[in-house]
């Protein structure tokens, strides 16, 4: 999957995933939602936020009228008394009260203050209003929720009822006799997980009825809805989009949650540089670690004689002035200045690292780089 952007803090932690940012066309985009549904998943599910933004995003921000389905509001209020419990503990209210925005909206106010776990637990209290305490087991909404589930991928329907007598269930869609036409939600949280509101509980999956109705124009409301609702719904670890083509081509397979790293036993230097490096290099410094490869400068500057920087690396060990490169880094100015550098993807990176890095006479190696930049 190849994102428009990707956005990067300076300094990538834990608590600040990268932001892979999508532009749709309707015209382009209409024909492929199953594709868009599963690689986007596959992106959440390794540690990145999507985030897909329309011509119609545009035009909103630009103060033309709204074309997007809402399909996260409209909740009716019965369990409004717990959502202002969980506003005051969490604090969710400045994040909840704007999530009913348009989507570029929503990702400038996410890049001013990145904090997923926030947004999680926002989106998490916004979709509670959907659960009403009196039907959320009654018989008829249990056989009308597991007949429309049959609908959806394999993959998804055992974590929707899983436990019917343990859950809550809730939803909207033509199985409810509601609006929209061409969107189904699916909502199960199991019962304690309403006491003790835990978000990563809580299942969800977002349907499209992709296919012969693509040219209607509420069926585009619907897909702009879609999009945006995923923006939201990707925070929480059990949340799905799916579409009716992409399970008749059974395109989904069995994604598990995103769970963060959260540390290892290497020691807190070499945690900090883990966290702070490119999520693909993870495995590689782990394995480096382990074998007792010192710590590595993460975002090394290479400077010429004149203090100019000349090229960047993701790692860098200067003292044996070997790198390790992100693609659209420069090799060249590491080759000049006497260095050896590697490509983050390169085939047995690990092992090549390990040899050079415990090699004593590779300081320096490539002559007389010792006194250059």
């Amino acid at each position: 999957s190849r994102p428009d952007f990707v956005i990067r803090s300076p300094r990538e932690t834990e608590g600040e995933p990268p932001v892979a940012v999508f532009m749709d066309g309707f015209e382009y985009h209409r024909g492929r939602t199953d594709e868009d549904s599963v690689k986007r998943m596959a992106l959440a599910r390794a540690g990145y936020l999507v985030w897909s933004l329309t011509w119609h995003d545009l035009e909103v921000s630009l103060g033309k009228e709204g074309a997007a389905a809402d399909l996260l509001g409209g909740g009716d209020g019965r369990l409004g008394e717990l959502q202002r419990t969980l506003d005051g503990r969490w604090n969710t209210g400045p994040v909840r009260s704007r999530l009913n925005g348009a989507s570029l909206a929503l990702l400038v106010r996410y890049l001013r203050n990145p904090d997923p776990e926030a947004w999680k637990r926002a989106v998490f209290t916004e979709l509670l209003g959907l659960f009403d305490p009196s039907l959320m087991q009654d018989e008829d909404l249990r056989r009308q929720f597991t007949e429309a589930t049959k609908s959806l991928p394999g993959v998804v329907q055992e974590g929707l009822v899983a436990d019917p007598a343990g859950t809550a269930l809730a939803g909207r869609g033509p199985w409810r006799g509601t609006q929209p036409n061409f969107v189904e939600l699916f909502l199960a949280l199991p019962l304690e997980a309403v006491q003790t509101a835990d978000p990563n509980a809580m299942t969800v999956v977002l349907h499209l009825k992709d296919g012969a109705s693509a040219t209607d124009v509420d069926y585009r409301r619907e897909w702009n809805g879609v999009l945006r609702l995923y923006n939201l719904l990707q925070f929480l670890p059990n949340a799905w989009w799916t579409t009716a083509l992409g399970a008749k081509r059974d395109v989904y397979p069995e994604f598990s949650p995103f769970e963060p790293d959260i540390g290892t036993d290497v020691g807190e230097e070499w945690d900090v540089a883990i966290g702070l490096a490119d999520r693909g290099l993870r495995a590689t410094m782990r394995s480096l670690a382990e074998q007792g490869i010192p710590v590595p400068d993460v975002g090394f500057e290479l400077t010429d004689a004149s203090g100019r920087v000349a090229a960047a690396a993701e790692l860098a060990w200067e003292s044996k002035h070997v790198a390790v490169l992100l693609s659209g880094q420069e090799e060249e100015p590491f080759a000049d200045a006497g260095w050896r550098s590697f490509l983050a993807d390169a085939p047995g990176l690990p092992a090549e690292l390990a040899t050079i890095l415990t090699d004593s006479s590779s300081d320096g190696a490539l002559g007389g780089a010792e006194d250059g930049p």
